[in-house]
């Protein structure tokens, strides 16, 4: 499947290009670099874009969805999880 994207990404090139640049985090960075590519219409295919950041279609497609339901703040978000609770209580 190597569907169209038509999202319409609000930030700036320079605005996302300055934030990819910063960013130590890989995880945030390969979802700024999916948005980046977008807004530079470098490419509109999630094919493309998942060889590019090296995640699966499916992933692409999750970031992108969350990306529309809460903006940029939402797909940066870092959700940690908190696994399993101790064993034993201090």
């Amino acid at each position: 499947m190597n569907k169209k994207l038509e999202s319409e990404i609000s930030e700036s090139e320079e605005y996302l290009k300055n934030l990819f640049l910063n960013e130590k985090n890989t995880r945030i960075k390969e979802r700024l670099q999916v948005i980046y590519l977008l807004k530079t219409r470098e490419t509109t295919k999630i094919v493309k874009l998942s060889k590019i950041v090296a995640k699966d279609r499916t992933t692409i497609g999750n970031w992108l969805k969350k990306y529309e339901e809460f903006g940029l703040d939402g797909l940066l978000e870092r959700n940690s999880s908190l696994g399993r609770p101790p064993a034993l209580n201090n």
